[in-house]
């Protein structure tokens, strides 16, 4: 894996979490978050999947921008 997929992952994989934080989050939060927030955040966690569905180690230069646009 070259340096920039490796901090490509990182930055990847710590946005992931953040997600995943703030749907555990909304859905323990007693008022909770609007379903539609909601399902727009799992969205962005399924894309990721269908993104990374060959792993890490095929990742294309067209991935590598598909990931670089879900960061934003």
């Amino acid at each position: 894996m070259t340096d920039r997929t490796t901090e490509l992952r990182l930055r990847v994989e710590a946005r992931q979490k953040q997600l995943e934080a703030d749907i555990a989050r909304a859905k323990a939060d007693a008022a909770g978050m609007a379903n539609d927030q909601l399902e727009m955040l799992q969205r962005k966690l399924d894309d990721l999947q269908v993104a990374l569905k060959d792993g890490w180690g095929k990742v294309s230069e067209a991935t590598s921008k598909r990931l670089n646009e879900w960061l934003k």
